[in-house]
């Protein structure tokens, strides 16, 4: 669980947990418009990149980058909280982990702290929209690709060889956190798809309405 890994898009994850973290404390308007430059732009996931706009909401911004990934939403809001470097730091100060801020780097562990924060704030109304949202993401290929997907609040991360997904299955008895990053490995999304598929079954069947079902799998193959 402490393994460092390229975090890929599950930053997003933080972003999003950040942003709203701010908005709770008063520091944050998330009516409030960004103005889209020209060092926002990003190819690969997202649909920003395809529409011309001068503009959007921080709302929106936040949605696009969970439900689709969207490196333009996030490059703008990253840009607009103070920079990668300093979300990072904040968000580790609150979490109570040392994350790294040189890089996009980060544990298994530390995801799962912040998903933990965001499931303990469930009630309140920025969070719940932030796990609702994560189950309509469209990349439905790893933790959620046998389960039903309307439980699993998750987001996905790819960058060359690291293929992660992490997130909260929100089985109505046993609620649990599951993180999976990968790295080097053959068909990783059937891998992820299979682990998930393992846990979900396990909690399924072992339910003790008093504990959160919390698993931790670190396994190296070969």
């Amino acid at each position: 669980e402490d393994k460092k890994f390229i975090a890929a898009s599950t930053y997003k994850v933080g972003l999003n947990f950040y942003a709203y973290y701010l908005n709770s404390i008063g520091k944050l308007d998330l009516d409030q418009y960004i103005e889209y430059l020209p060092e926002d732009y990003e190819e690969g996931t997202g649909i920003l990149q395809y529409e011309y706009f001068d503009s959007l909401d921080l709302q929106t911004l936040l949605d696009y980058s969970i439900i689709y990934s969207d490196n333009i939403a996030t490059n703008m809001v990253t840009g607009y909280l103070g920079g990668m470097s300093n979300m990072l730091y904040t968000a580790g100060e609150i979490l109570d982990e040392n994350i790294c801020v040189s890089d996009n780097i980060i544990t298994p562990n530390q995801m799962f702290s912040a998903l933990k924060f965001i499931y303990q704030h469930k009630d309140e109304e920025y969070y719940s929209h932030l796990i609702d949202i994560m189950t309509k993401t469209v990349f439905n290929d790893r933790l959620d690709k046998e389960l039903p997907s309307e439980i699993v609040a998750h987001k996905i991360g790819s960058y060359g060889m690291y293929i992660h997904d992490a997130g909260i299955v929100l089985l109505k008895d046993n609620p649990y956190i599951i993180v999976i990053y990968t790295y080097g490995l053959e068909n990783p999304n059937d891998i992820i798809s299979d682990i998930s598929n393992i846990i979900y079954t396990i909690c399924q069947r072992h339910y003790n309405k008093d504990r959160i079902c919390v698993y931790s799998i670190s396994r190296r193959i070969l």
